[in-house]
């Protein structure tokens, strides 16, 4: 019995076969892993590796048969390891910014510490737009990145970009003082 192709592998799984998808992950997580690796610590190129292969399940249906399946997967995975470089090249602009409690039993800081900074950053959030606002907290406080925040609103993931960096440089302004005197 000969190995099924790519291509024969994508055309199974658009059709429903999802065992289809796991034979080309187990085919090119490998090489996919050992080229990330080049660029980004072993986590970071597992993240790229499942994202890529998140990817592919959610763009399947835009799949044209016919077409060779590595050039593609490996175009997904280039664009997932641009965006992982993107998010950690952005992450800086949070520096200044006091820190937030991502759970109620963070023990980071001192329960005092938290509402200070929780404080702070509330008011300081108050203090802009309600556009800037929902798109700074759903940026960074939860974590959601552009393109989904743009699709829930029916806008470009650009203009949500411009806005999450407004609103950064506004927080900046709002809470300099604060830090100052801190």
């Amino acid at each position: 019995m000969t190995e099924e192709t790519d291509e024969e592998l994508m055309c199974r799984y658009c059709s429903g076969h999802d065992d289809a998808l796991g034979a080309l992950y187990r085919r090119h997580r490998p090489a996919l892993l050992a080229a990330m690796r080049r660029a980004a610590s072993r986590s970071e190129a597992e993240d790229v590796v499942q994202e890529t292969f998140l990817r592919v399940h959610r763009a399947r249906s835009t799949f044209r048969r016919g077409e060779l399946v590595r050039p593609w997967l490996w175009t997904i995975a280039y664009n997932v390891a641009k965006d992982l470089a993107r998010r950690a090249a952005r992450r800086p602009e949070l520096v200044g910014l006091p820190v937030v409690p991502r759970t109620a039993n963070d023990q980071t800081a001192r329960p005092v510490e938290r509402a200070e900074s929780a404080t702070l950053l509330g008011r300081a959030l108050g203090a802009l737009s309600p556009m800037l606002r929902e798109t700074a907290v759903a940026h960074w406080l939860e974590e959601r990145d552009f393109d989904e925040i743009a699709r829930e609103r029916g806008e470009r993931a650009g203009t949500m970009r411009v806005r999450a960096h407004r609103a950064c440089v506004r927080l900046r302004e709002l809470l300099a003082p604060d830090l100052l005197a801190a």
